[in-house]
């Protein structure tokens, strides 16, 4: 409260440029937590797929404690028990493509062999990649990959012989064997996806790390789709379930769904889906990348942001208090 008085008493010395600072500072805090609050919540029907109220996020921990991402061994041990199996894995990140001017970066996506079946989309050109070619070391040709149609438009002229072209990403060369339709560009909409490349690739493009085996590398987002006459209520009954199953396949040692890192959450109620409703990020690329175990992500509160709001102005106003002190 000492420092809200302080505040206060800076700025009511200097009511003009105070109400200025304030008024846009409050702008940009008010934007940051709208980024937070609501264009960082996605909408499945914005996405571009036919029947998006059918899509479903899954997450781990009750409301209080959920996050939207998976390891990948959550998603193979969710993929092993539940009674639906229409369940794709998606992991945002960024890849470096080495080109004849050197090295560029693009940001892409891995996921599993079966999303694009999924999620329901047709190719703009070519094919989609298929389970078969979701496998350690590629399919029976190598490692192929999906191009996102602003990419393939800006990079390569929206050139249909692109088809069949090698592409070094990460010094491992792949196949285009597709493009992704021009009204689809992921599952979130605040990511890019420049490319798109099988889900087990992240166990060459990554060698210092194995990420794909360890419960504490929550990477991927998990999202399945609703068969007809099948209702969410069912999805929630059969997780509640599966969840003993789930949590020996997913935490072996037993380090990750505990009661500290899940406070809130009471047996029975670590696996949830939501569909049809706003789609929370609760990690940012960067924190995905880092790996092991996240807190979940929290909104903003109220009072703190008050007290940014007015310190930062504080702090803004600074300079122009002392040059008048000095001048």
């Amino acid at each position: 409260m000492n420092s809200i008085g302080y505040s206060f008493r800076r700025i009511s010395r200097s009511l003009g440029s105070s109400a200025m600072a304030i008024a846009t500072i409050a702008l940009a805090i008010g934007i940051n937590l709208a980024t937070l609050s609501v264009v960082q919540a996605i909408l499945f029907k914005s996405l571009g797929v036919p029947q998006p109220e059918r899509l479903i996020n899954y997450s781990e921990g009750s409301p209080n404690d959920a996050v939207t991402s998976f390891s990948n061994e959550g998603y193979e041990a969710l993929l092993a028990n539940a009674a639906m199996k229409n369940i794709l894995a998606w992991k945002y990140d960024e890849f470096r493509s080495q080109t004849v001017n050197g090295a560029e970066k693009l940001d892409g996506a891995m996921v599993s062999g079966n999303a694009f079946s999924v999620l329901g989309i047709k190719p703009e050109i070519g094919r989609f990649f298929t389970r078969a070619e979701d496998t350690p070391g590629g399919g029976k040709d190598g490692w192929v990959a999906v191009l996102g149609y602003g990419y393939w438009r800006t990079h390569f002229g929206s050139d249909p012989d692109i088809l069949g072209h090698t592409l070094v990403i990460n010094n491992i060369p792949v196949h285009i064997i597709g493009v992704l339709p021009r009204e689809f560009t992921g599952v979130s909409l605040l990511n890019r996806t420049d490319i798109v490349l099988p889900r087990f690739f992240q166990a060459v493009s990554e060698l210092s790390e194995d990420r794909l085996s360890k419960p504490g590398y929550m990477d991927w987002y998990v999202i399945g789709r609703l068969p007809p006459g099948t209702s969410m209520q069912n999805i929630q009954a059969n997780l509640r379930v599966i969840e003993p199953a789930f949590k020996r396949l997913a935490d072996p040692e037993g380090f990750i769904f505990t009661t500290n890192n899940y406070p809130h959450t009471s047996p029975g109620f670590l696996l949830g889906g939501f569909n049809n409703e706003v789609q929370r990020t609760d990690l940012s690329l960067a924190d995905r990348r880092k790996g092991h175990y996240h807190k979940p992500w929290r909104f903003v509160r109220f009072p703190r942001s008050l007290r940014t709001l007015l310190q930062t102005a504080t702090l803004i106003m600074m300079p122009q208090h002392i040059y008048a002190r000095n001048g």
